[in-house]
């Protein structure tokens, strides 16, 4: 869990000891320039005290850019977070924190295409890149970084094919990425473990074909209209959200490792086949469409399905769904270990 402490006038230490040893993710974040040298530094002295689950944030700064040479106060910090802003001053101070491990860069007006050419950065676990007005900052300095675990691009396509450099990468987040941008680099990735797409076009990722990969999602996409399941026979765990256009999804056996299926808001779906032969499948959850109950119990469900949940857009009709499958013996919700 997180717990965020915003816009302190002062820094109570022990409090914040206590709550990180709940094992809770403590975020201070400033909106505004609210901080001073004196609590900025008692700040860096909690960054020396905690080597994870601590961040540092900088967001808003409506009344004007915020100025990143605040950050020669923080030396030490590990997580930072300057992100949701649109504008920032001296922002190749980032480029001096010697023990940046995550960081989360989001100004939307920055111009400074080699930013990442950082040599700090390549130290960089996790990452996290919005987009910007000119989506111009060059992807190919990812090359370098070859400790990263857990990287979202949003917006930037500049040299995108050196992801595929990044063997220790695990998780992959690309948001608002053309329809005509390649995504074949992906199958490069034999370590790559989730895969997320969100928001930007295409009518399907047939390119992508990749027998490790475990888990996908692929959210808002416009356009998207077709999944080739049989791709990605590693997959475990797949959802597929706002996506009105397509109208079938169809598995076999070479999915037989997916054992969690979530599908929300695709009106436009109206057949699913295949489901009886995932003989691993646990979980199902369909919410918002075209797709109709009785011909999905009919066609028969896997027998190691214990979570089925089914949600139509009328309050009564859901009810009854609910009282049929409780009698079927599944459950609704996933229960906690």
């Amino acid at each position: 869990m997180q717990f965020r402490i915003d816009n302190p006038e002062r820094i109570d230490s022990e409090a914040i000891v206590r709550q990180h040893r709940t094992g809770d993710e403590i975020i201070v974040q400033f909106s505004n320039p609210c901080y001073s040298e004196k609590l900025l530094r008692q700040i860096n002295e909690l960054c020396e005290r905690f080597t994870s689950n601590f961040q540092v944030r900088f967001y808003g700064h409506y009344q004007g850019a915020f100025d990143c040479g605040n950050l020669r106060f923080l030396p030490a910090v590990r997580s930072l977070a300057v992100d949701c802003l649109q504008a920032v001053e001296n922002h190749r101070s980032l480029t001096e924190l010697p023990d940046l491990d995550e960081l989360s860069l989001g100004v939307y007006l920055l111009d400074d295409p080699q930013i990442l050419g950082g040599e700090n950065f390549k130290n960089l676990k996790e990452l996290t890149i919005s987009e910007t007005k000119k989506r111009n900052i060059d992807l190919s300095h990812l090359a370098d970084y070859r400790l990263l675990r857990s990287l979202f691009v949003g917006g930037q396509t500049k040299g995108i094919d050196a992801i595929a450099q990044l063997t220790a990468l695990d998780e992959l987040r690309l948001g608002q990425i053309g329809k005509t941008v390649p995504l074949g680099f992906v199958n490069k990735m034999a370590n790559l473990g989730s895969l997320k797409l969100i928001l930007g076009g295409r009518a399907n990722i047939d390119e992508i074909q990749h027998g490790q990969l475990k888990t996908l999602s692929v959210v808002r996409v416009q356009g998207f209209e077709s999944f080739n399941s049989s791709a990605l026979p590693g997959l475990q765990d797949l959802h597929i959200e706002d996506q009105i256009r397509i109208p079938d999804l169809k598995f076999s056996a070479d999915n037989k490792n997916l054992t969690k299926i979530v599908i929300v808001n695709c009106k436009g779906l109206m057949r699913v086949s295949g489901l009886p032969s995932l003989i691993n499948l646990n979980q199902l959850r369909i919410s918002g469409t075209g797709l109709n109950i009785e011909e999905i119990l009919a066609s028969g469900l896997p027998p190691q399905l214990k979570t089925f949940a089914f949600y139509t857009g009328k309050s009564s009709l859901n009810k009854a769904i609910r009282d049929r499958l409780d009698e079927l013996g599944y459950k609704e919700l996933e229960r906690a270990a």
